[in-house]
């Protein structure tokens, strides 16, 4: 034992040899990160990882309950876990689309919780933050630094599109993450930080309504474009990955269904990845894929997961016609469309349409 690195982790006694660890109540070879930071990624739902160092706990985009996009969108698998049993001490808020932005799960938080959220020239998410009652605000200036605490610190940087969208990058104790979330690639970003350790990016290819909504586009186009767009997922991830040279991906923000029975034609249309296929997908690369669903959590540290699915269950929810029926049940439940007996007034919509960017 004089020969080797021991480790206690969790009240267990591990062996550091050269890339494996051998565990004293239970034999497994694991990889470990170059350092020495213990952190915890729960993804909790759709877009919202709570991210937990020291206990101090960052969480982004909390979506738990409800529905996002004129009660168009519901999140799938569902969210595992409540308002009530988190205390994050930090809230990031990526931008103001509803999946993100998302008031009816806000409302349950307690108001001093301090919240983060791009300093966007027009102000509209601070001003509905306000209107829910937070008093604990913290609009973040483009590239500057904040330090939440002496081992943490966060900046917020555009995209290089127009639109308004953010890439959230935290430094704890030397381990590098970017959240890019829907914001894309931005060049610029790895010139500043450097390296980065583990990625966080969405991998949706069906948050627009194109093509399975036009009436005008066959549907052998339809599948073409499908094809394409599987694909183009598929380089953007690897491209994000060589541009910032990171080691670990975590495939996220892409966790929705729409719940209309009237769209459930578009959902049979489309196509897309997930998780399972991603790791597929890198298998034999240099990148680590931590293909989390909602309700599991990953460690740095000891690249333990803490999964809630088998891998039949995981096939089940990846199964299109499982979405269905699950998008289906939950309309029957909640009958949201039916409580608004379809009328929306001229002012509900221009509010609905002022939260886009």
């Amino acid at each position: 034992l004089s020969s080797v690195i021991l480790m206690q982790i969790d009240n267990k006694l591990y062996i550091e040899d050269n890339s494996f660890i051998l565990s004293s109540n239970k034999f497994q070879s694991k990889k470990l990160h170059n350092g020495k930071q213990s952190i915890d990624f729960k993804l909790h739902s759709h877009a919202s990882i709570e991210i937990v160092y020291d206990n101090f706990s960052v969480l982004t985009d909390p979506w738990f309950s409800g529905t996002a996009f004129l009660e168009s969108w519901i999140n799938y698998p569902e969210s595992k876990v409540s308002e009530e049993s988190l205390s994050p001490d930090i809230i990031y808020i990526s931008h103001e689309h509803s999946d993100h932005l998302h008031e009816e799960t806000l409302l349950k938080f307690k108001k001093d919780i301090k919240i983060c959220y791009p300093d966007f020239p027009n102000k509209r998410i601070g001003k509905i933050l306000k209107d829910i009652g937070f008093n604990n605000l913290l609009p973040l200036k483009f590239g500057q630094i904040y330090e939440l605490t002496d081992k943490i610190n966060i900046t917020c940087y555009e995209p290089q599109s127009l639109w308004n969208d953010s890439i959230l990058f935290i430094d704890i104790d030397g381990f590098k993450i970017l959240n890019t979330n829907d914001a894309g690639i931005n060049q610029k970003i790895k010139n500043l930080v450097g390296n980065i350790d583990l990625l966080m990016t969405g991998f949706s290819t069906t948050a627009s309504g194109f093509p399975a909504t036009w009436d005008h586009i066959s549907m052998d186009e339809k599948a073409k474009y499908y094809i394409n767009a599987v694909n183009g997922t598929y380089s953007m991830l690897e491209n994000s990955m060589r541009t910032y040279n990171a080691k670990y991906l975590i495939p996220f923000a892409a966790f929705t269904t729409l719940q209309d029975p009237l769209h459930q034609k578009f959902v049979q249309i489309s196509e897309s990845t997930n998780v399972d296929k991603i790791k597929e997908y890198f298998n034999n690369s240099e990148y680590e894929i931590i293909n989390l669903l909602p309700g599991e959590c990953w460690n740095s540290q000891n690249n333990k997961f803490d999964r809630i699915y088998t891998n039949t269950q995981r096939d089940k929810i990846h199964d299109k016609k499982n979405k269905i029926l699950f998008a289906t049940n939950y309309y029957k439940k909640n009958y949201y469309i039916n409580q608004l007996e379809n009328k929306i007034s001229p002012q509900e919509l221009k509010n609905y349409f002022l939260k886009f960017n």
